[in-house]
């Protein structure tokens, strides 16, 4: 099963980034995961790549850098006191980079993190739910990244997974079991017919579109049967019971854990309409592939993530594929 034992969480010190400590620490319990926390101080050419026409000197940047640093040592001690558990609390870290975005993700791959956690908005407002630096970040990492804000971790009931009807699409499903697991909750696997046809090619009927829903369910146990037979190591055996519900078995005979699951499919004009607007009334936390189904008249399904980063308010957790 997937386990956390080490979280980072960018900050840029603001109260908005502040909102994804709380939460970071109710999630932190139920994993017994540590937490770090870092800061990236982009370098002055990030503002303005014509410093060299302004006689700015190389040794003025550095003199410039390594006071800031100084500062930032003393805020991130503080805040890392003040906000953070002693026995979850991990190290403060703080970087000199040029793009944020990129230095976070790279860091968080590179030192092996499990998860990194983070604030929908920093200092900057967005006209989105998220700002520009969460955005990049949840498009680039190779590590999952949750994205919460206003949000409780003490208590998971309803975990959405969004598929497409791809394997790729269920990459997230191990990361639902997870939680599911350490919080007791069910699953929802939520699909979309679209108006424009994209079951076309992908083994169901033509004629499922409008009125044969029962084709479109076979065909995602289908493919969430092909997920658990391809992943062995993950632990994880499916139970149909309807064509609409069904459990997820987790774990070994005397200790297995059972988890609802059902299948929930909706018309909309669009995956990720019907993602934003389905999601606040039916889950606690949407947790999404970063890929789905790609080539000529099928909808990406990492277009439909980036869309309903943008514009859904529930916490949303995102997985790159492997192969990504």
């Amino acid at each position: 099963m997937i386990n956390i034992k080490n979280i980072l969480i960018p900050t840029d010190f603001s109260e908005n980034a502040a909102r994804a400590y709380a939460p970071a620490q109710q999630l932190a319990k139920h994993y017994d995961a540590k937490i770090d926390v870092i800061h990236i101080i982009p370098t002055l050419r990030y503002f303005n790549d014509d410093l060299d026409t302004l006689n700015f000197y190389p040794e003025i940047e550095e003199d410039l850098y390594s006071r800031f640093h100084k500062k930032t040592s003393g805020k991130m001690e503080r805040l890392m006191s003040e906000h953070f558990n002693t026995e979850l609390r991990g190290t403060g870290i703080i970087e000199i980079a040029p793009k944020p975005a990129k230095t976070i993700t790279t860091y968080a791959a590179d030192n092996n993190y499990d998860l990194i956690m983070m604030a929908a908005t920093g200092k900057d407002e967005a006209n989105t739910v998220r700002g520009d630096i969460t955005e990049k970040v949840m498009r680039y990492s190779k590590v999952p990244v949750l994205s919460a804000d206003h949000s409780t971790f003490e208590k998971i009931d309803r975990i959405m997974v969004p598929t497409d009807g791809s394997l790729d699409s269920l990459q997230a499903l191990s990361w639902a079991v997870s939680l599911a697991v350490k919080y007791n909750a069910s699953i929802r696997l939520f699909y979309v017919l679209e108006a424009k046809g994209l079951l076309e090619n992908e083994g169901l009927k033509n004629e499922a579109f409008i009125s044969d829903f029962e084709n479109v369910y076979e065909r995602i146990y289908d493919i969430v049967e092909n997920f658990v037979r391809s992943s062995p190591n993950e632990g994880i055996r499916l139970k149909k019971e309807t064509h609409e519900k069904g459990k997820f078995i987790y774990g070994k005979a005397d200790n297995a854990v059972a988890i609802d699951m059902d299948v929930t499919i909706k018309e909309g004009v669009s995956a990720h309409q019907a993602i934003t607007k389905y999601a606040p009334e039916h889950a606690d936390i949407v947790v999404m592939a970063a890929r789905g189904l790609s080539g000529i008249n099928r909808l990406l399904l990492g277009s439909t993530t980036e869309k309903v980063v943008r514009h859904l308010e529930l916490p949303i957790l995102t997985i790159k594929n492997k192969q990504d």
